[in-house]
């Protein structure tokens, strides 16, 4: 094969979606093993949607240019808000 399967843990924070599900979140990744580069990714977000951004925002970052990048661009493009009359964007 020329690719790699890995998986990652964490502990969710109290208040997310996800934490009714399960009490870590789980990220999967299938990496060409020459490049480094993530082909495929899945995790375990509540939601469809939530699965497919992290899946998009993963896919096609090489792992050999270190993670920062995609810290920064999950910092930047992920916001989690309650849900209720009063929350304003």
């Amino acid at each position: 094969m020329k690719t790699q399967f890995i998986a990652g843990h964490a502990r969710l924070p109290a208040g997310m979606a996800a934490k009714s599900l399960y009490d870590t979140l789980t990220i999967t990744a299938e990496i060409d093993k020459k490049y480094g580069v993530i082909v495929e990714a899945s995790c375990t977000l509540a939601t469809e949607h939530g699965r497919d951004y992290v899946a998009r925002l993963l896919r096609g970052h090489s792992l050999r240019d270190g993670i920062d990048e995609l810290l920064a661009e999950l910092d930047e493009g992920y916001f989690q808000a309650p849900i209720c009359p009063s929350s304003r964007f």
